[in-house]
C-alpha cells in the first residue's frame, strides 16, 4: 500500500515499529493538511489517490479495539514512548487510528467542497469509501454515510443554482468590478452609461 513515508536518509533514526506509527499518524498530520491547504488541483488529486490506496489496503474485516483502549486516539509521544520502553503496540490499536485518520481526511472534503475544481475528486473519494465501507466498524460506517448524504445534498443544491450571495462568495472584488465595468457603456460625451456624471470626464477624456 502506497502512502506517506519517511525519507530514506531519516529512516535509520526510527525503529520499524516507530516508522509504522509515524506513517499512520501522517495520514492526518500531512495528507489531511494538504487537502485543506493546497490550491493546486494536481497536488489535491495526488493526495486523493493516496487516500484511496490506503482505504483499499485496509483489512477486509476491521479489527475491534480492545475495550480497555476505548476509541480515543493515542498521541504520537505516547506511542513512541511505549515503543522505546519495549512495549508492544497492539495491531488493533494502530489499525483503529489508521481508520480514524482516513475518515478525518474524508470529512475534510466538506471544507473544500465549495471549490469547483475539488468537487469531482471529493465525489469520487466519497464513492470509494462507500465501496469499501465494510472495512470500517459500524460507528465508522456512520461517518461514511454522513458524507454520502452531504454530497447528495450539495449536488441537489447545485442543480437549483447558486444564490447571489454564494456567487459573490467565490468571486474576488476585482472580478466583480471587472464584470460591472464590462456591462457598462461609454458614450461619445465621456460619460459611463446613462448614470455617468461629469466627474468621469476628468479621467475618461
Amino acid at each position: 500500500m502506497k502512502q506517506w513515508t519517511l525519507k530514506s536518509e531519516k529512516k535509520w533514526l526510527f525503529s520499524p515499529s516507530q516508522r509504522e506509527v509515524l506513517e499512520v499518524l501522517a495520514l492526518r498530520g500531512v495528507l489531511r493538511s494538504q487537502l485543506l491547504t493546497t490550491d493546486d488541483s494536481f497536488q489535491f488529486n495526488k493526495v486523493v489517490a493516496r487516500l484511496k490506496e490506503a482505504v483499499a489496503g485496509l483489512p477486509e474485516e476491521p479489527a475491534t479495539l480492545p475495550e480497555s483502549e476505548g476509541v480515543s486516539e493515542p498521541g504520537i509521544a505516547a506511542l513512541l514512548e511505549a515503543d522505546a520502553k519495549g512495549a508492544v503496540i497492539a495491531a488493533e490499536v494502530l489499525e483503529g487510528v489508521r481508520r480514524g485518520h482516513l475518515l478525518d481526511c474524508l470529512e475534510a472534503g466538506r471544507v473544500v467542497y465549495r471549490l469547483p475544481w475539488a468537487r469531482t475528486s471529493v465525489d469520487l473519494l466519497v464513492d470509494h469509501f462507500r465501496q469499501h465501507v465494510r472495512r470500517f466498524l459500524p460507528a465508522e460506517q456512520d461517518r461514511v454515510a454522513a458524507m454520502i448524504v452531504f454530497v447528495k445534498e450539495q449536488r441537489a443544491a447545485r442543480r437549483q443554482g447558486p444564490s447571489a450571495k454564494e456567487s459573490n462568495r467565490d468571486t474576488t472584488s476585482f472580478e466583480r468590478v471587472s464584470a460591472a465595468w464590462s456591462q457598462a457603456t461609454v458614450s461619445h460625451r465621456g460619460k459611463v452609461g446613462s448614470g455617468g456624471d461629469h466627474k468621469s470626464e476628468n479621467w475618461l477624456g
